[in-house]
């Protein structure tokens, strides 16, 4: 069944206002103006831009199904606890969402393999269609990097105020050069294998002297921002930022809330919910479990 393309478009439009709105809601006035007005005009320009190209929008579908029928399908089986009985909770674009039926965590299967992953994330539909994605996106990283940067910061610094710290996914370079300025040593793991493999195993870290391995070094500080929701392995990826972390680091994780009102009440047409990107939908719930069974505790 096709859904309609310009109510998905309608609930996007008020999905990313509310988004906008809710980012700002604890900043000081003068800071909270000017971060509303800067996002109003790089959503104007987003919004005006899918309209021009809303048959984009159309062509997905089949985008998405050449990628299956070159690569295949894989069947998995829940990552949190291993059981392969599930209930399905919707289909998007031939994508079923299933719900574990034995700890409740939300995921995609069949999904892509991982040549299709590979394929995805190199195909014009993820760089130009997406969400409009691609050099789009980059208007909002432009705008927002220094903002959301400082913010996650702010929230590091109450537990470590200096250090090695070590970003692991596709969040901007502005965040480590604000992360510099503040106090950190900073490295990134940025590779475009993030999107389809582990960031952490056979990865390396710049340093004055070439790149190491993440697992010749301990890090005070580990970010895995905006990229668990995406990777085949979310648990081994944990157990394996576990193993960067000294005994008293700290690990911030970012991903879209599933379990929030925003999600529910946008349902299929909530702009996270792409099961060809993001396999795994997390709730806090099904989050706390996974960090704990990584060695994780909780204080934030």
């Amino acid at each position: 069944m096709r859904d309609s393309v310009r109510d998905k478009f309608g609930k996007l439009i008020l999905a990313d206002f509310l988004q906008m709105l809710e980012k700002s809601g604890r900043m000081r006035s003068l800071d909270k103006i000017r971060h509303v007005l800067r996002e109003i005009v790089a959503r104007i320009i987003k919004w005006t831009v899918k309209t021009i190209l809303i048959s984009k929008l159309r062509d997905s579908e089949s985008t998405l199904r050449n990628i299956t029928n070159i690569h295949g399908l894989e069947e998995v089986a829940c990552n949190l606890c291993g059981s392969d009985e599930h209930e399905m909770v919707l289909v998007n674009k031939g994508f079923r969402t299933v719900r574990c039926s034995n700890c409740g965590l939300r995921f995609i299967t069949p999904r892509f393999s991982q040549s299709g992953r590979k394929s995805f994330y190199s195909s014009k539909y993820y760089l130009m269609g997406y969400s409009l994605f691609g050099a789009l996106n980059r208007l909002d990283s432009a705008i927002n990097d220094h903002l959301v940067s400082s913010q996650i910061l702010k929230l590091a610094k109450t537990y470590k105020k200096s250090g090695d710290l070590l970003e692991i996914g596709p969040f901007g370079e502005g965040f480590v050069k604000t992360a510099d300025r503040s106090g950190f040593q900073c490295w990134r793991i940025k590779s475009n294998g993030w999107a389809y493999d582990s960031p952490i195993e056979g990865r390396g870290y710049r340093t004055e002297n070439g790149y190491f391995s993440v697992y010749t070094g301990k890090f005070d500080v580990v970010t895995c921002l905006d990229i668990l929701d995406r990777i085949p392995d979310p648990l081994g990826e944990l157990n394996g930022i576990h193993e960067t972390l000294k005994d008293d680091g700290i690990l911030l994780v970012r991903v879209p809330n599933f379990g929030s009102e925003m999600a529910q009440e946008n349902g299929i047409s909530w702009h996270h919910n792409r099961p060809w990107e993001k396999i795994y939908q997390f709730d806090y719930s099904r989050l706390k479990n996974l960090l704990d069974k990584s060695g994780f505790k909780i204080i934030d």
